[in-house]
């Protein structure tokens, strides 16, 4: 696609991936299931650090205080917090073992049309 101003080699988003019916990117206007399972995850992380932060709790099972810096160890003053933060943490999990399978797939094309983009080249080289 070709216009003033616009570099032959400009990303451009592929319509094909993960365009639904409504024309948005996510299939039927839905989130893909790893997606939602993951803020899931991440929801019930965050409500249990909260918790765990606003309450007194059990000992942390790691002593955040010798090992870190202070700033560090005031998120996570007991075992719950490190549970839920853990948690929070966890919720990248479902949507990386998607994107280590190879799907759904990437959402622009980035290969250029042969020979448009090879900056070695010159226009006028004979």
């Amino acid at each position: 696609m070709r216009g003033i101003g616009k570099s032959p080699c400009t990303v451009e988003p592929n319509p094909t991936v993960g365009a639904g019916s409504e024309g948005g990117w996510f299939i039927g206007g839905r989130m893909p299931n790893a997606k939602s399972i993951g803020w899931a995850i991440y929801a019930a992380g965050f409500a249990i650090w909260l918790f765990g932060y606003l309450s007194v709790g059990h000992a942390p099972a790691f002593e955040w205080v010798a090992a870190t810096p202070w700033w560090i160890s005031s998120f996570v003053p007991n075992l719950e917090a490190e549970f839920g933060l853990a948690l929070m943490f966890a919720k990248y999990g479902p949507d990386l073992l998607v994107t280590l399978r190879g799907r759904p797939g990437p959402k622009y094309d980035v290969r250029p049309s042969a020979g448009e983009c090879e900056p070695h080249k010159r226009i006028n080289q004979k």
